[in-house]
């Protein structure tokens, strides 16, 4: 391999790695994490789930890992992979001080790609499912009404 295609798949493998990887989704200086909830997508580099909201607030780009605030919130979540690069759903669920979640998609439709997908969170610790929505259509994000987290 030539020196230009290390640097090329070098920079491909950043790049994918960066993109969408943690942000703070609450005002204020940087609490522990005793304090705050993290939730993550599921999924390896540019494939899987990624978080494009919470609550009001939209994630430019979705990311990988969030921190929230204890108490009920609505995650956008956004799916990455070879056929889709879409918002899939919006999951409601509470979040506890100290707990680390996961985001799960899957496609409602054994044998078929495409739309209703599940979307759920589970409790990292645990596996248990803690919501679960089921969506008959993808629904687009508002780009008018969410604010970006700065």
């Amino acid at each position: 391999m030539h020196t230009n295609d290390r640097t090329l798949w070098l920079v491909v493998l950043l790049g994918a790695w960066a993109w969408g990887c943690s942000t703070q989704a609450y005002s204020g200086g940087k609490r522990p994490a005793s304090e705050v909830a993290t939730v993550t997508g599921s999924g390896f580099l540019a494939y899987g789930t990624r978080i494009d909201f919470v609550d009001d607030r939209k994630l430019d780009p979705p990311q990988s890992t969030v921190y929230i605030l204890p108490g009920d919130h609505l995650l956008g979540v956004y799916l990455t992979d070879v056929t889709a690069n879409r918002h899939v759903g919006d999951v409601p669920f509470r979040a506890e001080a100290g707990r680390r979640y996961v985001v799960r998609v899957a496609d409602s439709r054994p044998g078929r790609s495409g739309v209703p997908y599940d979307v759920w969170v589970e409790d990292s610790a645990t596996g248990q499912r803690l919501k679960e929505a089921s969506l008959a259509e993808p629904s687009p994000v508002e780009t008018s009404a969410p604010q970006p987290i700065p």
